[in-house]
């Protein structure tokens, strides 16, 4: 055994177990639909496929019942019951969810490696002398030695700050503007008002080192609440967030494209981008008109996990005035560099995404010529979108970048 019970800890342990089994049981429902486009990938295209590939692979109805689990093979109804649920709006939004917040992670969970929060405290307290405040200590072990590259943020990813933000604000409204949570002691109370109880089994703050006896139920708390009382709080959902700052993105674009159709402005293609939501959305300058695409600069990663590190472009205005944006990304190595003859234009973008990353770009101009692919070698597994303009011209791009290239778009103008 890897773990053993300590003494006087039965209802405790009881309740860690019954937490991991509701998950593993729960989980097993998702895992079986990415094992079942595993198998037919293999059985009907003789493909491997990983499993981080499979997850974004969503096959019809049918084909999932070509792949039937022998474990449910004796009771196909219900099979073709979860086949029916996996195509449905509900699981989809529920799996556009998950890799949002997935992908918004953007690194560790926390820094205290595998031990438990409460376990990494009780260390500290030995080696100090001196016994931490909870949730101080929870904050130093979701925070940085070095800002982030990209954000300058010092927490390990949006999901942390997002927390602390949350139970901060709720504290005070429970305990008084002049409250601080990192010279109180820890009120499992509020972890439950800030974050709507134990969702999915789990505590807004401090899961799994808070003692079960001391957290109190939603059922308890709502029982002869008035409305004077601090609210209990919505789940907030890193997706949800996300998502909604994503649409106010494209709505404040749309409104810019609004203002600007009396200057000619260039039609922009792809909004949010194509890719992922990670990193930091790049644009080009509002008040700019880019007219004629100069040189393209593409920093990559070749190999079977290669990728796009890097972009940067120059362009011309409509004044003549030659505007350079980028890098945008890390520019590791030597760039592949794309210079546009006078008498050339580009006329074509091809890209593909895995993982939310863009994995290779390729570029086609009216000389005809064909530069790339750039990054990872296309496969049938990648996500491919091609922004085509021809008889127009591709003369901008925008995206997301943090470390790597997360997303791009691009700017199209008639042909100068």
């Amino acid at each position: 055994m890897y773990f053993a019970m300590q003494p006087g800890k039965h209802d405790e342990c009881m309740a860690v177990l019954y937490k991991i089994c509701t998950k593993i049981v729960t989980d097993m429902h998702y895992e079986a639909r990415v094992s079942c486009v595993r198998n037919w990938y293999a059985e009907k295209h003789n493909a491997r496929i990983s499993k981080s590939q499979a997850r974004n692979k969503h096959l019809d109805a049918w084909q999932y019942m070509q792949v039937v689990p022998q474990y449910v093979s004796s009771n196909k109804k219900c099979y073709a019951a979860m086949a029916k649920y996996w195509r449905s709006d509900e699981f989809k939004k529920k799996h556009e969810e998950g890799q949002i917040n997935l992908a918004l992670m953007d690194g560790a969970s926390h820094v205290q490696g595998s031990l438990l929060l409460e376990v990494a405290r009780r260390r500290e307290a030995k080696k100090t002398g001196v016994d931490p405040n909870f949730f101080e200590f929870w904050q130093t072990m979701h925070t940085r030695k070095k800002p982030h590259p990209t954000t300058g943020s010092m927490w390990v990813n949006k999901g942390s700050e997002l927390r602390s933000t949350k139970f901060v604000q709720k504290f005070k409204e429970v305990h008084g503007d002049d409250a601080d949570p990192r010279t109180s002691d820890f009120d499992p109370k509020v972890a439950v008002l800030a974050g709507e109880g134990a969702r999915n089994g789990r505590l807004w703050i401090g899961d799994g080192n808070i003692p079960p006896k001391t957290i109190p139920t939603l059922s308890r708390l709502r029982k002869g609440r008035t409305s004077s009382q601090p609210a209990i709080e919505k789940h907030p959902r890193l997706g949800t967030i996300a998502m909604e700052e994503i649409r106010n993105e494209v709505a404040e674009e749309r409104r810019r494209h609004e203002d600007m159709e009396t200057l000619d402005a260039p039609k922009k293609l792809g909004p949010p981008g194509y890719g992922g939501i990670q990193g930091t959305a790049k644009d080009i300058n509002s008040n700019s008109v880019p007219k004629t695409l100069k040189s393209v600069s593409i920093w990559s990663k070749g190999g079977n996990t290669g990728r796009i590190n890097a972009i940067s472009f120059t362009y011309y205005d409509k004044d003549n005035i030659e505007v350079n944006e980028g890098p945008w990304g890390t520019t590791d190595g030597t760039p592949n560099v794309i210079s546009i003859g006078h008498d050339e234009y580009l006329t074509k973008l091809s890209v593909t995404t895995a993982n939310n990353c863009v994995t290779s770009l390729t570029f086609n101009t009216s000389k005809p010529a064909v530069h790339g692919p750039m990054g990872k070698e296309p496969t049938t597994c990648d996500k491919a979108f091609t922004i085509d303009v021809d008889p127009d011209s591709i003369v901008a791009f925008f995206g997301r970048y943090d470390h790597y290239l997360r997303a791009i778009g691009a700017y199209s103008a008639p042909e100068a």
